[in-house]
């Protein structure tokens, strides 16, 4: 999929780095001072028009505004809440009888 550009109130997501390895604190496991952290935010774009790359500052869900490199466009919710759990359908079951 090739990247587009967005528009003004386009939902999107950014990305910047809060604290580049060095400046993690030494308390952190090794590898995970390692590496930068990272924070990934989305929101509508405050910015007439930009390209991914760009640096952009767009308005979050709840009003905050964030400044960041813009990474998507539209961005896709692809999590899930993963395998069922045998146990929990059991337990949903019995629960459902119980409570009639």
């Amino acid at each position: 999929m090739t990247p587009r550009s967005a528009k003004l109130g386009d939902l999107v997501r950014i990305r910047w780095v809060a604290l580049r390895s060095e400046e993690r604190t030494a308390s952190l496991p090794p590898d995970t001072r390692a590496v930068p952290l990272v924070v990934w935010v989305n929101g509508y774009l405050e910015t007439e028009e930009a390209e991914p790359g760009a640096e952009v500052v767009v308005r979050s869900a709840i009003g905050r505004r964030f400044t960041g490199e813009l990474v998507e466009v539209n961005p896709r919710t692809d999590h899930d809440f993963g395998d069922p759990q045998p146990e929990l359908l059991r337990a949903a079951t019995q629960l459902r009888q119980i409570l009639g």
